[in-house]
């Protein structure tokens, strides 16, 4: 018989268990079992370093693909924790998935097997158990680290962008030496007025590593991230940061329990915050400063964002990319039109990734407006359309309507008042059978009718309708000067703007 063998160790695991468990004695002790049982091991699958509770795990839902697959027959376990501490899980693939798939589960030490229905209960008590054991580690972890949190030491992982852990405490902050100045100077340009998005431009004109790709630098395993820019949120989380302050604030953000990796925000007031216990990268009264000036900001910007009709469908002829509206709709004095342009997000925000290409948003519009018109001179024709029902013949069909469903109903009621004399001996069940079979007629002919109105009627108003509005915008749009952003969303794929002077090549893809 096909057997796979499954093996899981967690970093909880290892602070807290003994050689035994280890991945390799888990691979030896089944493959053991299987040699002496005469399985024929097709698959080995390992999650090292995976919590029990955690349904990503890559190697466990690879094996769940090949079992679906009946690649194996039989699952080899150590023990049904190493498989899952998750019970509502565990229930899932051991009672419900595994004998639909044919797969039989077998764990040598705490002698579970699906094969065996006298020990179901205590698969499932197992189970409980072993979700309570993770339930009880994850409630101690969480006190231990808020002490440590309440004491002021640092317990991220990662140091914050703009410090080290100390090598003689690893729950102590250092300046980085270069991180450090990058964030100096960003507390600084945005001290002077500067916002966000203009910083994160001059930090990549410089080349300057953004926090993710400065932590790449520094640590091989992440060498294969993809390129990242500064932008003004990464920029924003710095300057909203208090740590760079000197004080360890922490507890800002909170996994929501210990089965999700969902995370939440914490309100302010329960943040834990113990002041100066590092070194400051800024002043708390320029921190401050910086705060007030960007609370004023956002009050300044609380207006909706309007909303053009081709946001999000116009891309860089040259590196392809969304290109993004710029400046306001005021009209600019030179030419009495209005000064927006649309722009290369990514020359915008590092002038190196593409070159500049921008074209005023207002010619754009003309250009688009100019061809969907040639469209609609040849293809609208409002001839075509079909004239709407009269308001008589509208209340005719309704009246039939209901005379109809009335008569539906009467012949239901009938049917059930035959059925019962019937039952009572009041009715004999030849003449049960025949006034049955007359109702049934009536029945179906006035089901028919019914069923006919809709197709008759009812759905060619709706169509009708639909023309109409549908003509009525094309007419709108064919003698003014507004685009539509319904209609030009659903016949333009995407717009594509070359940088051509002095308005740039417009090349626009069609959805037909």
């Amino acid at each position: 018989m096909k057997a796979a063998i499954y093996c899981r160790l967690s970093d909880e695991d290892e602070r807290i268990v003994d050689e035994s468990e280890s991945i390799q004695n888990q691979k030896a002790m089944l493959l053991h079992f299987a040699l002496e049982q005469g399985y024929d091991v097709v698959g080995i699958y390992v999650d090292e370093n995976w919590s029990g509770a955690d349904r990503n795990r890559p190697a466990f839902n690879q094996m769940l693909r090949a079992a679906e697959k009946r690649e194996f027959e039989i699952l080899l376990v150590k023990t049904q924790a190493r498989f899952s501490r998750d019970a509502e899980l565990t229930e899932l693939c051991l009672h419900r998935k595994f004998p639909e798939w044919g797969i039989r589960f077998l764990s040598l030490v705490d002698h579970a097997d699906t094969d065996n229905a006298a020990n179901k209960k205590t698969r499932q008590i197992n189970a409980l158990v072993d979700e309570w054991y993770l339930e009880d580690i994850s409630r101690n972890v969480r006190a231990s680290l808020e002490t440590m949190r309440q004491q002021g030491k640092n317990v991220a992982s990662l140091a914050l962008y703009g410090y080290l852990k100390d090598p003689q405490d690893r729950h102590h902050l250092i300046p980085d030496p270069a991180a450090s100045q990058v964030v100096r100077a960003i507390f600084h340009m945005a001290s002077k007025g500067m916002g966000a998005s203009n910083i994160a431009l001059i930090l990549n004109t410089q080349n300057i590593p953004c926090p993710s790709q400065y932590r790449q630098f520094r640590d091989d395993k992440l060498h294969t991230m993809e390129k990242r820019m500064w932008n003004d949120v990464s920029v924003t989380n710095i300057l909203k940061n208090p740590t760079y302050t000197g004080d360890m604030v922490q507890g800002r953000i909170r996994s929501s329990g210990y089965k999700t990796q969902k995370r939440v925000r914490v309100p302010k007031e329960e943040w834990a915050v113990v002041p100066n216990t590092h070194e400051a990268l800024v002043e708390k009264e320029v921190f401050e400063k910086i705060q007030q000036q960007m609370a004023e900001r956002r009050v300044q910007s609380q207006r909706p964002p309007k909303i053009r009709p081709l946001s999000g469908l116009v891309k860089c002829g040259v590196c392809g990319g969304n290109m993004i509206f710029s400046g306001n709709d005021r009209v600019c004095a030179a030419d009495g039109y209005p000064g927006g342009i649309m722009r290369c997000s990514r020359n915008r925000s590092n002038p190196m990734e593409c070159q500049p290409n921008k074209i005023r948003l207002y010619l754009l519009e003309e250009e688009v407006q100019k061809r969907i018109r040639g469209f609609l001179k040849h293809y609208y024709l409002p001839s075509e359309v079909p004239p709407l029902p009269r308001g008589k013949e509208n209340e005719t069909i309704g009246k039939k309507r209901r005379q109809l469903e009335t008569e539906l109903q009467r012949c239901t009621t009938l049917a059930k008042q035959l059925y019962l004399e019937k039952c009572q001996g009041r009715l004999s069940t030849e003449a049960f059978m025949q006034k049955n079979a007359e109702l049934s007629r009536q029945q179906a002919a006035a089901q028919m009718e019914l069923n006919q109105l809709p197709r008759d009627c009812s759905v060619r108003l709706m169509n009708n309708e639909e023309k109409q509005q549908k003509l009525l915008r094309m007419r709108v749009l064919k003698d003014s000067l507004i685009l539509d952003r319904e209609l030009c969303r659903s016949v333009i794929r995407e717009i594509i703007v070359h940088p051509a002077p002095p308005t740039g090549k417009i090349e626009i893809h069609w959805k037909f």
